[in-house]
């Protein structure tokens, strides 16, 4: 109850320090495999800890959250889950039953996420943002917070046409039928017939502009001739893009003003010397 009553109580726009040397809450890189991923949030270097509190936050446009399992450090019983996983950060919430710190390490939570459809290929920062962690005592237990990412890839499986909207190339859907072609449907919508003709094999060709506002992801195209309907599972690729943050960029730019602060400091000592030299 303390910890619960200290940990709700606590101001929402609090972050907590970083340590140098000690506990570490961590989301995992990953990357996906048939359009999903599961992101574990673990903790290491636990030097006691009674409750806690984090949110995890993630681009919606590119992942949904789906589901969300407990960890081993805090059991189910322990902690409270959000009524739903809609909401803008998932927030995660856990104080122990006992009136004693809890020193396991390991997985505290793991987030599945699915891939929304269409979603462009590319790295998404997968952020955590700690609230609070206290001990027994109702003391802050300082951490070190480390963002994860999800890489949205897509595998093309066999017999799947892929195509690479960067290179500006035509677009080929091999047919399995004969006969002449009736209509086109993408995604169940049917396409323009300027959009696509025949080659010599019988293959349907769409250009590279008709092509061109195809949405990363996987499509499906059905083709209708005389003698049936030949439907093939289409993977749009584009020049994959990277969400996550250039920590090295952030990292550079820190040292650049720290010099610059440095610097100026020193001409102001400078100019303060001379002055009281010529008096």
């Amino acid at each position: 109850m303390l910890a619960a009553v200290l940990l709700l109580g606590f101001p929402s726009g609090h972050t907590m320090a970083y340590a140098k040397n000690g506990a570490t809450l961590t989301a995992s890189s990953i990357s996906t495999e048939e359009d999903a991923a599961a992101v574990t949030v673990s903790l290491k270097g636990n030097p006691g800890l009674w409750g806690i509190k984090f949110k995890v936050g993630y681009d919606h446009s590119a992942l949904r959250l789906s589901s969300v399992e407990n960890g081993d450090v805090f059991s189910s019983s322990e902690v409270t889950m959000p009524d739903t996983l809609d909401k803008e950060e998932f927030v995660y919430f856990a104080s122990s039953n006992k009136l004693e710190d809890i020193t396991a390490n390991g997985a505290v939570a793991t987030l599945r996420f699915k891939v929304v459809d269409f979603a462009a290929e590319g790295t998404y920062p997968i952020t955590l943002t700690l609230t609070q962690a206290i001990n027994v005592d109702g003391k802050e237990v300082a951490m070190d917070v480390r963002d994860g990412a999800v890489t949205v890839t897509y595998e093309a499986g066999e017999g799947d046409v892929v195509f690479d909207k960067s290179k500006e190339e035509p677009l080929t859907i091999p047919l399995e039928t004969d006969g002449e072609i009736q209509e086109v449907e993408l995604d169940g919508a049917v396409m323009e017939k300027d959009s696509y003709e025949a080659d010599q094999s019988g293959n349907v060709v769409f250009s590279a502009e008709s092509c061109a506002g195809l949405k990363d992801g996987r499509h499906k195209i059905s083709v209708v001739t005389e003698a049936g309907t030949t439907t093939t599972d289409l993977v749009v690729k584009s020049v994959v893009k990277t969400n996550a943050p250039d920590k090295a960029k952030g990292i550079l730019i820190a040292a650049l003003s720290i010099a610059a602060l440095i610097v100026i400091a020193g001409m102001t000592c400078l100019i303060r010397k001379k002055r009281r030299e010529k008096k």
